[in-house]
């Protein structure tokens, strides 16, 4: 069967998982336009696929109730291009107004009974292969070969996704607009994570260990001048002059690092410099005689004006 290219498209979803067939709608306009009606009637609703002729077919079997509301008298719509060479197409039979998946290759079918007008497609073709492998009644059979299934699948309902017919009543909430957004939504606050090392399984308790900064390696050029305490006034040198103490940041920041705290009265890290008192020169003033007295003495007693 050449495949021609499809125009409508469906979903049948059953109890054992949803199928996807597409329609040739356009060659086969009765035939589909019928299908599509039912569907959008819930007339397939219920209904089971109960009717299983290994190689051949998977029938609809439709209930009595469905059946009385009638319809519209369907022809045969035969199409050259359209033969049963796989599994998984889909025929309708005017006369018993349901229709039938293929199981098969079925070469010597009868063509003026039904219409082949859709087929099976995507991954569903794997979902009908698994119905035919599984839960099949082997001890009720018909005499022709027809199976039965112990749990049939049960459609529970058609929707149609492309209808390609324009006069078709879609059902409501079946194929949403894209035109509509859906309102938004404000999203909720995270809850804050609090980690906690507590171990309650051993009772120990986890203490949170201090972290050391690291000081500017900058700062360790400069030096700290200490002025001389209550204990270092009595450090005074030979000539009693007082001694200043010089403390080097750099050695004392190990110092404290090592201990905590330098220790008082301690005199590591110190360096004695001596130092003499300053005092205050007294400023000499000049006195107008002298200075005349001085002038005379170095020009042999002679004025400067003689």
């Amino acid at each position: 069967m050449s495949v021609l290219r499809t125009t409508a498209k469906c979903e049948i979803s059953t109890s054992k998982g949803n199928l996807e067939v597409e329609l040739w709608a356009k060659e086969c306009p009765n035939t589909c336009r019928n299908f599509m009606n039912i569907a959008l009637s819930n007339d397939f609703n219920g209904d089971s696929f109960n009717n299983y002729l290994e190689g051949k077919y998977l029938f609809l079997e439709r209930s009595k109730e469905h059946l009385e509301k009638g319809g519209s008298e369907l022809k045969v719509e035969w199409n050259s291009r359209f033969s049963i060479t796989q599994d998984g197409i889909l025929c309708w039979n005017p006369k018993k107004r349901s229709f039938f998946i293929s199981t098969g290759i079925w070469t010597n079918y009868p063509t003026n009974e039904f219409t082949i007008f859709g087929m099976v497609v995507g991954e569903s073709i794997y979902k009908l292969r698994e119905w035919l492998s599984s839960d099949i009644d082997t001890e009720n059979n018909d005499k022709t070969g027809n199976k039965k299934f112990i749990y049939p699948p049960v459609i529970e309902n058609v929707d149609i996704t492309i209808p390609y017919f324009t006069d078709l009543i879609i059902k409501k909430n079946k194929i949403p607009r894209m035109d509509i957004m859906p309102p938004k939504t404000k999203l909720k606050a995270m809850p804050r994570v609090v980690l906690s090392f507590d171990d309650d399984d051993e009772g120990e308790v986890n203490v949170i260990p201090k972290i050391k900064m690291k000081a500017s390696p900058l700062l360790n050029r400069k030096r700290k001048i200490r002025k001389v305490d209550s204990l270092d006034r009595n450090e005074q040198n030979e000539h009693g002059k007082p001694v200043e103490v010089i403390t080097d940041i750099y050695d004392a920041d190990q110092e404290d690092d090592k201990n905590g705290e330098l220790p008082h009265g301690s005199d590591t890290n110190k360096v004695t410099i001596e130092t003499e008192p300053e005092t205050e020169k007294p400023k000499n003033k000049l006195d107008a005689m002298e200075l005349l007295k001085k002038m005379k003495s170095s020009n042999n007693g002679k004025g400067m004006f003689s």
